[in-house]
């Protein structure tokens, strides 16, 4: 039963994982030299999915079947913490930095070591221990494009369409 468990649990982790697709390369990518992490400091909500061509999409085929294009309402923090929030019940928090080589957000996600998927993810060596004592896992999310109130980034082939929050 633990095996079965445990292919459940990185079948599910593995499609959490965004994988390098070339695909993305017909949306227009303009100043992503410019991005600086003063730029990403904000609330963003999320707008829409669009596949390469840029058509709206409504649902994709994900790995486990039909996925509803919705994201999460993106804050990062000054602080470089960053939160996540699905649902009220359901936000991601952890910190975060932008590597401006690979104009990635880099993700430090908290990870809770007490409970099943934690230790797991620990087990796996998934997520590391951090010089705070906690346990965290690299989470990366690529800029495709990035203009004052608009943020692109690539959704495994597809893109996520954030505006920034007016303050």
């Amino acid at each position: 039963m633990k095996y079965i468990y445990s292919l459940i649990i990185i079948s599910l982790l593995s499609s959490c994982f965004k994988t390098g697709n070339n695909q993305t390369s017909k949306v227009e990518k303009e100043n992503l030299n410019d991005i600086k992490s003063e730029n990403i400091i904000g609330s963003w909500n999320f707008i829409e999915t669009r596949d390469i061509n840029g058509k709206k999409l409504d649902n994709y085929e994900g790995s486990f079947g039909t996925v509803q294009a919705t994201g999460p309402k993106l804050i990062y923090k000054a602080n470089f913490t960053y939160e996540k929030i699905f649902t009220p019940k359901n936000t991601d928090i952890g910190n975060w930095k932008f590597n401006s080589k690979t104009n990635t957000i880099e993700q430090d996600l908290y990870i809770d070591s007490t409970d099943f998927v934690g230790k797991d993810l620990i087990r796996q060596k998934l997520a590391i221990k951090s010089v705070d004592g906690k346990y965290y896992e690299r989470i990366e999310d690529r800029i495709i494009k990035m203009e004052k109130d608009e943020m692109l980034i690539d959704n495994r082939g597809l893109v996520d369409v954030y505006k920034k929050e007016k303050k």
